[in-house]
């Protein structure tokens, strides 16, 4: 569990990113990188723990599992790393004691997937308060804000859809890799990057398929979108209630932000908004308005009755 996954070589996009996360490390006890699945923010931070190992750094890479709480991260470390937590003692003094000895060891904790555990609010509070030179850095699929911390001082990037420069990089690079140059063909290559749209697991997606020799036209890549943008949004989906899945098809209805007013009354309605927002499934815009990744669109839209 505490074995440091190897990144692919060359590591390709999120350069802007990248070069945050360095500058985050020593400055703030905790740095986290958000984004919705397929973003990605495992990736990313990979390249940033792989750099520190080969420098000689130490590095604890955890990977949260559904279920977990607090603990189970501790128990992890516990079982991997010489440190030991007393039973007698809480779970906000176990934490203490493991921000006392990475801090000593100058050690860095990488979590991957934290929105996965259930009690994430007390990691963040004891990490603010006894870190100092060493930080923690974290991935989830929730807005660190949600857990209540906004007065800590933390390091928060955002990952959005790739520029245009890195999709095209990224793509070329993957081609190329794996003896698939005839894709580089100018029509060919566009049709893939606006398939993409900017996904690092939609682009990873649609290499895989090629490989599998299920794509060879444009034709036969327009007959699989669908396909693909399934696979994504079966993964965006998931841990959705009834409602929420409701208010994310009503927004997708619409190319421009929805006003507030548009949307079913009540505080139930205000709940959900505020959860997929949280989640970062639904962008709030100024005027209380909110609109929903061309994903979402493109694949409701083509899945109206």
């Amino acid at each position: 569990m505490l074995d440091l996954p190897r990144t692919k070589p060359g590591f390709v996009g999120r350069s802007n990113e990248l070069n945050r996360l360095r500058g985050g490390l020593g400055e703030y006890p905790i740095v986290a990188v958000e984004g919705q699945a397929g973003t990605g923010k495992t990736s990313l931070v990979l390249e940033l723990a792989n750099e520190l190992r080969e420098k000689g750094r130490s590095v604890l890479w955890v990977q949260a599992r559904e279920g977990w709480s607090t603990e189970s991260v501790l128990l992890v470390l516990s079982q991997h790393w010489e440190i030991e937590f007393p039973p007698h003692l809480s779970t906000r003094q176990h934490l203490v004691r493991l921000a006392t000895a990475l801090a000593r060891t100058k050690t860095y904790l990488f979590l991957d997937d934290f929105h996965l555990l259930s009690d994430r609010s007390t990691l963040f509070e004891v990490m603010k308060a006894h870190l100092r030179q060493v930080s923690v850095v974290l991935t989830g699929r929730t807005r660190v804000e949600a857990d209540s911390i906004r007065r800590l001082d933390c390091a928060i990037i955002q990952l959005e859809s790739l520029a245009l420069d890195e999709v095209d990089r990224l793509l070329r690079q993957m081609l190329e890799r794996h003896g698939l140059s005839p894709w580089l063909e100018p029509s060919l290559f566009g049709e893939l990057k606006e398939k993409s749209l900017g996904s690092p697991l939609l682009c990873k997606l649609l290499v895989s398929l090629l490989l599998q020799g299920r794509l060879s036209t444009l034709k036969d890549l327009r007959l699989v979108q669908d396909e693909i943008y399934g696979l994504l949004i079966a993964e965006l989906e998931q841990g959705l209630g009834a409602e929420e899945l409701d208010l994310l098809r009503r927004l997708s209805v619409y190319r421009f932000p929805v006003p507030r007013e548009a949307l079913p009354e009540g505080e139930s309605t205000d709940e959900c908004l505020e959860r997929l927002v949280d989640r970062l499934l639904v962008e709030p815009t100024p005027g209380r308005r909110f609109t929903v990744h061309d994903v979402f669109r493109d694949y409701y839209q083509s899945h109206l009755e």
